[in-house]
Parts: C-alpha cells; structure tokens; sequence
C-alpha cells in the first residue's frame, strides 16, 4: 500500500517496516526507457579479424582469437517511457547529500553531459532533444 498524502513523499510498508519515497525527478531533456529483451538477436556483421600487426608483442597471441569470437546480442524493445524515479529509504526520509543512488544520479548526469561537450561542438553546437536514462 502507498499513501499519498503528501505530494512528493510516499509512504509503503515492506515486510513490516514503514518505508519512505522520495520522488527524484530525471534530469531535463531525459527519458527513463522501460525495455523489453527479446529472443531475437541482432545480426553478426561479417568483418574480417584484424590481423596483429609486427609491432605487437608476441605475449598477446590470443587476443586475435577474442576478437573473432561472435558475441551474442539480444534485441531490446521499448514498452515504455517514465520521467521520474522513487527513492525508498528505512525508517525516514532519503537524505539527498548522503543517498548514493540520487548522487549517483546526479554524478552520471554531470559525467555523460561533460563525456559529450565535444561531440556537440563538432556537430555544429546541436543538443540532443532527449536523452534516455
């Protein structure tokens, strides 16, 4: 049972014990993607192993055998969307400073926009209308 009686903040109980959410909305111009893994796989690309240069040391024999090695990826379907997350916490409410998913969150976010500064200047300064989380 969740209570909304303060908008926000939830209230549930888990095996006894009173939980308290916090609602964490996601970053500006994200999307949190429900996915769906299938059983179909996405096609092998039929690229020719590289073969190792004369600079490479002799020690790494078997690295040509990992890169041939096919790998099998599963396809992921989109079944939904949502724009927010609920932080639960025991026995009061989610410290955002000390909580390591919401500063997880909020690092990750600082991470990837600064991991793609120079993408966007290099593309001619254009942003991404939506990023999915």
């Amino acid at each position: 049972m969740v209570s909304d009686m303060f908008p926000g903040k939830r209230h549930s109980y888990f095996r006894g014990r009173q939980l308290h959410g916090t609602t964490l909305p996601l970053p500006k111009n994200y999307t949190g993607a429900i996915l769906h893994i299938t059983d179909r796989q996405l096609p092998q690309s039929r690229t020719q192993p590289q073969q190792p240069s004369a600079d490479d040391d002799d020690d790494d024999e078997d690295a040509g055998v990992e890169e041939s090695t096919p790998v099998e990826v599963k396809i992921a379907e989109q079944i939904g969307e949502f724009d927010q997350v609920i932080v639960w916490g025991h026995g009061g409410e989610v410290d955002g400073s000390g909580d390591a998913f919401i500063r997880g969150m909020d690092e990750w976010v600082g991470f990837a926009e600064s991991m793609h500064v120079d993408e966007e200047r290099e593309a001619g300064g254009t942003k991404p209308e939506s990023n999915s989380v």
